[in-house]
């Protein structure tokens, strides 16, 4: 059996935007959110290409020996290409 569902103005359950200008701007905010985290997991598959590991082990041997365990590791001493 088929149900229909009449929507009547925007889908917005949690009534976050007030009015609608409010809720675009919300929508807005959302899209480069989104962006955002996106770029920043290109940023953990760089990472992970370029050292191997993964990004919470880079960041327990950095904690551990600032010093040492950064990108001029990987990009100055690196015998092959980093990317």
């Amino acid at each position: 059996v088929w149900c229909c569902v009449v929507v009547i103005g925007p889908f917005n359950p949690l009534k976050l935007g007030k009015t609608e200008e409010e809720l675009a701007d919300l929508k807005v905010k959302e899209i480069k959110n989104g962006r955002l985290a996106m770029f920043s997991m290109l940023g953990f598959y760089i990472q992970a290409a370029a050292t191997g590991e993964g990004p919470l082990q880079n960041l327990i041997d950095h904690r551990a020996d600032a010093a040492n365990e950064n990108i001029f590791k990987y990009v100055f001493t690196s015998q092959e290409p980093v990317l």
